[in-house]
């Protein structure tokens, strides 16, 4: 995931980090089935977990603040 400088509100920056991830938004079509197959081929050691949990923060961030 990279870095990025935005302006706006704290919704606005996580919303446009998520946007920006290009694994996210290749996941986001996928079944469940491929995102089970894309994580076993692309998950790889405990560096790949900590990007991916990452990622999962910030979608997380994202959803619960549009709950809101």
């Amino acid at each position: 995931m990279s870095q990025h400088n935005y302006t706006g509100t704290l919704q606005e920056k996580q919303a446009a980090t998520a946007k920006a991830d290009a694994v996210l938004t290749t996941l986001q079509t996928k079944t469940p089935a491929e995102i089970e197959a894309w994580v076993n081929a692309n998950v790889n050691n405990v560096a790949d977990v900590k990007t991916m949990f990452k990622r999962i923060l910030v979608l997380l961030a994202v959803l619960s603040r549009n709950l809101e």
